[in-house]
């Protein structure tokens, strides 16, 4: 009986040792995964952190460069503010608008015109004879020529913006297109017997407003690149999509963007519009919006009429889709375009261009009156977008092969004198960069070009149309070129 009972108590203390440790073991365990879980949340919070601080740095410092590439330094101040104040975001933006003090309000009147930036303040402020209300726009032009320090910005964010700027910021400081001697201009590219005719356009004009048309963001982001498949294609010395594709009246179509910058949207509808011609063998003609693209796409794309990335329109057709839109008042499509078009490049008939701001016009999500199918029954997408390859035998298989494509470039002063010929520059500062849709190629008199529609209307250049120096990467022609591929399925019932 003894030794049961010791058998017993030994059994009894061997399992109050083993749950004993069973516990501790789990003790143990719980205390590690909640370390480790402490940790992992840790480390998110961090990486959360680091991505806020990347994402406010590059947007801070993307606002500030993409305005001084698209807009020149002269005027980098004023719409520094402007662009600044329209986007978004947190952080470092918020203390350039507590620094700077000015509203969106008075952004709004220096821009249109209601209120003025004073000469005679803004270089006595610059000189330090004279100080200025935080909300004025000497005050801004002070702050970005050095004279003044805005309150709320660290050292090393005043010391990016003041090499921004170092010319005195005056409304109507900048240098007119026409000059005071555009006869001279017009005349000195003449007489140089190059490649094409200059001619005169943009008749009183502000360099300010032809900056707002060039409104394309280069060197922005990319979207992947193809494979190349030009190696074993034997082109054709000359091409050209209109007479390839008669069947496709969206090829010979020129279209206006009024006064916004909006090229980079219509490069992009345009050439997408052929494609779905192209892709169903003529069986499908739709004209895409350019108004949706341009008032629905948001920062992806980029700001609307203030300028924009062609990547990001492709980008936007493949994922979200665009609806079918003509030319303004042309009750075409779902969305037609809602700016007018004017003439700001020659005298004619139509009314002059007012508002070169460009204002983006609001993204509803509905089709005009008497229009079906509804908005999002309407919605045209692509398959594929890709970034084509700089070389110039690739371009032109992927015109050859799928249709127009779009493209960008850096314009300079000389090129708005455009009329005729085969552009190559030869004089003038950059303007910023345009968007456009490149149609085929050929030579004339030993000299390649691309051939290539413009969104200025039919009265500028060659009926709307131009040519420029092919196989050189031109001002930038052939190192921007974006296109892609329509999803043809969701036309086979129409086929």
């Amino acid at each position: 009986m003894r030794r049961r009972r010791r058998r017993r108590r030994r059994r009894r203390r061997r399992r109050r040792r083993r749950r004993r440790r069973r516990r501790r073991r789990r003790r143990r365990r719980r205390r590690r995964r909640r370390r480790r879980r402490r940790r992992r949340r840790r480390r998110r919070r961090r990486r959360r952190r680091r991505r806020r601080r990347r994402r406010r740095r590059r947007n801070s410092m993307t606002a500030i460069f993409d305005t001084m590439a698209t807009f020149g330094r002269n005027q980098i101040a004023l719409l520094v503010v402007i662009h600044i104040s329209r986007l978004p975001l947190k952080g470092k933006i918020h203390k350039y608008r507590k620094g700077l003090r000015t509203s969106r309000k008075q952004i709004c009147r220096v821009k249109e015109g209601r209120e003025g930036v004073r000469r005679r303040g803004v270089d006595q402020v610059i000189q330090g004879r004279e100080s200025r209300a935080p909300g004025s726009g000497a005050a801004v032009a002070a702050v970005a020529a050095g004279a003044e320090q805005p309150r709320g910005i660290r050292r090393a964010e005043r010391a990016l913006l003041r090499p921004l700027v170092t010319l005195p910021v005056l409304e109507g400081s900048i240098l007119s297109i026409h000059y005071q001697n555009v006869v001279l201009c017009v005349n000195y590219i003449n007489k140089l017997n190059t490649t094409w005719k200059a001619g005169h356009n943009f008749a009183n004009a502000d360099m300010s407003y032809v900056k707002t048309l060039c409104g394309t963001f280069l060197h922005g982001p990319k979207l992947p690149e193809r494979f190349e498949f030009a190696g074993d294609l034997v082109l054709p010395k000359s091409f050209d999509s209109r007479q390839q594709w008669p069947n496709c009246p969206t090829i010979s179509e020129i279209r206006d963007q009024g006064s916004c910058g909006s090229c980079w949207a219509f490069g992009a509808v345009e050439a997408m519009s052929d494609r779905v011609c192209v892709h169903t063998n003529g069986k499908v003609n739709v004209e895409i919006s350019a108004e949706d693209l341009l008032s629905c796409c948001g920062f992806e794309c980029g700001m609307g009429c203030n300028g924009g990335y062609p990547a990001g329109a492709w980008r936007y057709w493949t994922e979200k889709g665009l609806v079918s839109g003509g030319l303004y008042d042309s009750h075409v499509g779902c969305r037609p375009y809602s700016i007018p078009p004017c003439e700001h490049h020659v005298n004619g008939t139509r009314p002059p261009c007012t508002g070169e701001g460009g204002d983006t016009p609001e993204c509803i999500k509905k089709c005009e009156a008497g229009y079906s199918p509804s908005y999002h029954n309407d919605k045209h997408y692509g398959m594929t977008s890709y970034s084509v390859p700089g070389s110039e035998k690739e371009i032109m298989a992927e015109i050859y092969k799928n249709g127009p494509v779009e493209g960008a470039f850096t314009v300079y002063s000389d090129f708005l004198m455009y009329k005729s010929g085969v552009y190559q520059h030869v004089s003038g500062e950059s303007v910023g960069g345009h968007a456009i849709r490149i149609l085929g190629w050929g030579v004339d008199n030993d000299t390649p070009y691309w051939l290539i529609a413009n969104s200025w209307n039919t009265d500028w250049g060659e009926n709307g149309l131009f040519r420029i120096l092919r196989g050189q990467d031109h001002c930038g022609i052939e190192s921007e070129i974006v296109a892609g591929i329509p999803r043809t399925s969701q036309y086979w019932k129409q086929l």
